[in-house]
């Protein structure tokens, strides 16, 4: 087995910490590994949590580094990178859990896949209206040091080190390891301060690239995720005017949450300009869901009624329950405000255990 090193950059994570640690030490425990913490400038608990669980598991490989933070989360996670002991990496947050991991891929992948990057599934776990939720995608996370390095002050991505090319150059593979991760739950005022400080990154990175579309989509993401429904429609819709590759998934996720945006704020009519880029998007469950939205928004019941329809049909799916339970539990609202009261009982329990379904079958069921 080919030892590889974690690499960790915290500021003020007490509350994920020992978890993160517990999960590697229950996940990876058996596989030779490191795991190096880079503390950038805490003042709560974060060390002294670090340090005794280092105590207890004094065999686990962890130690602690220090990094003083300038504004630049790719300067900083090279220079966690620049620690390893050991030439592959798998680069975490504190609120990235272990939760699955098949440790065979390791070796497999730098003997079979040596100049690629390994991709792990990543589910957003989200609290909206007091409902959770999440979200599905595939993170680039493990990848040799020499061939690969951070660019980007905010929401940085991997380069090649010996390249000019962009991105678009990197190939991945698929592991079997999966993270949960919390930094999408927690409580308004928290969620406002990371987005204010995300936000002053990214808008002095757009000083410097004003014609990247990938910038406009974090800004409207930040938004969304506080609900500044206005800033959110503002940003995704300045990124999606640029010429955008459909087929990345930053995209369909922009397309998505700008549809979203203008149903938050009332653009009922205007959503419906969103049949021109249908043929483009309708292979996801996410964007038929969406399209249901906004038709029944706009009254067009039978339409809306359809697209929930085919949503379930459909296997390409980021946001957990678009292909299942929430296309049903939209069906069965139409059904139940039609007076089609059965079918709409035998939808909702469809949807297993998402309260709000729960709850209507209490009330009709």
């Amino acid at each position: 087995m080919q030892p590889f090193s974690i690499c960790t950059i915290v500021k003020n994570e007490e509350k994920h910490i020992v978890n993160f640690l517990k999960a590697i030490h229950k996940h990876l425990g058996s596989y030779p590994h490191e795991t190096i913490i880079v503390d950038t400038g805490s003042d709560d608990d974060t060390i002294r949590l670090t340090e005794d669980f280092i105590s207890k598991n004094p065999d686990d490989g962890i130690r602690v580094e220090y990094y003083a933070w300038t504004d630049d989360f790719a300067a900083a996670k090279n220079h966690a990178i620049s620690l390893a002991r050991f030439d592959y990496v798998m680069v975490l947050d504190a609120d990235e859990y272990i939760t699955k991991s098949d440790n065979s891929c390791f070796d497999r992948m730098i003997s079979k896949f040596p100049g690629q990057v390994g991709l792990l599934k990543r589910i957003n776990l989200t609290n909206i209206n007091n409902i959770d939720n999440s979200t599905f995608e595939h993170v680039p996370r493990f990848f040799n040091k020499k061939l690969f390095s951070y660019r980007g002050i905010i929401h940085e991505q991997l380069y090649p080190v010996s390249s000019d090319h962009g991105t678009e150059s990197v190939k991945h593979v698929e592991l079997p390891v999966t993270i949960d991760h919390y930094g999408y739950v927690g409580t308004m005022e928290n969620k406002k301060e990371k987005v204010e400080r995300n936000n002053r990154l990214l808008l002095k990175m757009l000083e410097d690239t004003p014609d990247d579309p990938y910038l406009y989509f974090q800004l409207g993401q930040s938004y969304a995720s506080i609900h500044d429904d206005e800033n959110a429609y503002k940003y995704f819709g300045k990124g999606l005017e640029f010429d955008v590759d459909e087929r990345l998934s930053y995209v369909k996720q922009m397309v998505v949450g700008y549809g979203y945006s203008m149903i938050d704020t009332g653009r009922f009519e205007e959503a419906l300009s969103f049949e021109g880029i249908y043929d483009s998007f309708s292979s996801s469950a996410d964007f038929l869901c969406l399209m249901g939205l906004i038709y029944l928004r706009n009254n067009m019941i039978d339409r809306a009624y359809s697209e929930f329809e085919k949503a379930t049909r459909s296997s390409e799916c980021e946001v957990a329950g678009s292909n299942s339970y929430l296309a049903f539990y939209n069906m069965a609202i139409i059904d139940e405000a039609t007076g089609n009261t059965q079918k709409a009982i035998s939808l909702y329990k469809k949807c297993g255990d998402f309260a709000p379904a729960r709850e209507r079958l209490k009330e009709i069921g």
